[in-house]
């Protein structure tokens, strides 16, 4: 059924928002460790565990729950699944000890096991065939924005408050998008929705599908280890508890440029602009943890931002390359590359607990590095999903705009 394009923009910036709270709520933790551990006398590396819960959650059901909900409107299990996040933040910020607390997080995790898959088959019902890839750039340009903004403004608020009241404000903003959601987004139809069908394991193979989710895999091992608990690595760097918000959102923000270098290459040369962005973040990892060991605060700043801006361009490539083997619908492919970047989460946040318990935080760069490099030896292997050139008919635009999606209308 096609839209207008008030219609059609109202759905997309919907998705925006969406994918913004999605990235937030999950991450959110991951600035506010040390006041979660203190508040509830656990060590850093245990309230790690509050990504690593959500993650397992998202890993063992993305792609069964995007099977069960395929039919479901599409409209309204987004409202669902966002209130679900409101529930979880809820739960978290009124949990009376860390077991509690988990379960929270547990709950957010389910949530987020069902969103991606939502969010990439309700965008591709808003617009026209050729247009999805565009459409789903809009989509989860939130997502990026709730890396470079949400994170440390929520971490700013924990910060000048309590860690519960980031959480309460997280919960408070879902609320309010659900509601606007319910009220002004349009309604799609569900043909088309995701399916698996009969296809086989060693189908995705041939296709590429899962040497895609083995990089994904190994680079979120990578990237966790040592992601999860950048407090510690920003305070051996120097970095005052008053100044971490600040340098946290300063970091969000030039890995805008890690964005705009992925949208210069995943159209035209996907292949050469992931290994360029995986070469960087290994040697900036390297780079940090020696500069970390020597004590050499401002250089591994700058390691840090490095690191950051060629990961922040990183889902980009994964997103497209799945979607590009052609062998699963977009909702699907979504689904895959949620759970494996969850598979990889889990085990890198949960392992970095355990390192950083064991040697300190200079290691989890180094070991960090280390997986990165290992997902890149298996890119460069892979050559079926990572083509140098994009297949023309599953080509994605990652540089369209709203007002470019927008359906002609007469008037």
């Amino acid at each position: 059924m096609p839209h207008s394009r008030r219609a059609t923009a109202l759905g997309l910036l919907s998705l925006t928002f969406s994918t913004f709270i999605a990235l937030t709520s999950e991450l959110l933790p991951v600035g506010l460790i040390p006041q979660i551990a203190d508040a509830t006398r656990v060590s850093q590396g245990t309230a790690g565990l509050t990504v690593s819960v959500f993650a397992v959650c998202v890993a063992v059901l993305a792609v069964p729950l995007a099977r069960a909900t395929d039919r479901f409107p599409r409209k309204w299990l987004l409202v669902t699944v966002i209130l679900v996040y409101a529930l979880s933040d809820v739960i978290v910020a009124v949990a009376p000890d860390f077991a509690v607390l988990l379960v929270g997080r547990a709950v957010g995790g389910i949530g987020h096991a069902v969103f991606y898959s939502v969010v990439t088959s309700y965008a591709s019902r808003l617009v026209a065939p050729n247009l999805v890839g565009r459409a789903m750039t809009v989509a989860f340009a939130g997502g990026s924005l709730g890396s470079i903004l949400g994170v440390p403004i929520a971490t700013g608020i924990g910060l000048a408050y309590d860690w519960r009241t980031a959480f309460v404000v997280m919960a408070l903003a879902a609320t309010a998008l659900a509601l606007v959601i319910a009220a002004v987004v349009p309604t799609v139809e569900n043909a088309g929705v995701a399916t698996t069908g009969t296809i086989s394991q060693r189908a995705w193979w041939r296709a590429g599908l899962l040497a895609v989710g083995a990089v994904n895999t190994l680079l979120f091992v990578g990237q966790h280890f040592a992601y999860t608990y950048i407090t510690a690595l920003l305070r051996v760097a120097g970095v005052t508890e008053h100044d971490l918000s600040p340098v946290l959102f300063g970091l969000g923000v030039v890995s805008v440029g890690g964005l705009i270098s992925s949208g210069a290459f995943v159209d035209t040369k996907p292949r050469l602009g992931a290994l360029l962005h995986m070469s960087a973040i290994v040697v900036a990892l390297a780079a940090l943890g020696l500069l970390l060991l020597l004590g050499l605060g401002l250089p591994a700043l700058v390691a840090v931002a490095v690191w950051n801006v060629a990961f922040a361009g990183v889902g980009t490539f994964m997103m497209t390359a799945a979607i590009r083997t052609g062998i699963a619908s977009p909702s699907v492919a979504g689904a895959f590359i949620n759970s494996t970047s969850n598979v990889g989460i889990t085990i890198g946040s949960a392992s970095g607990g355990v390192a950083l318990g064991l040697a300190g935080p200079w290691v989890l760069p180094v070991v960090g590095a280390a997986v990165c490099a290992a997902a890149l030896v298996v890119m460069v292997v892979a050559r079926q999903g990572f083509p140098s050139k994009p297949h023309r008919e599953l080509s994605l635009n990652t540089t369209g705009s709203i007002r470019t999606i927008l359906p002609r209308t007469k008037g």
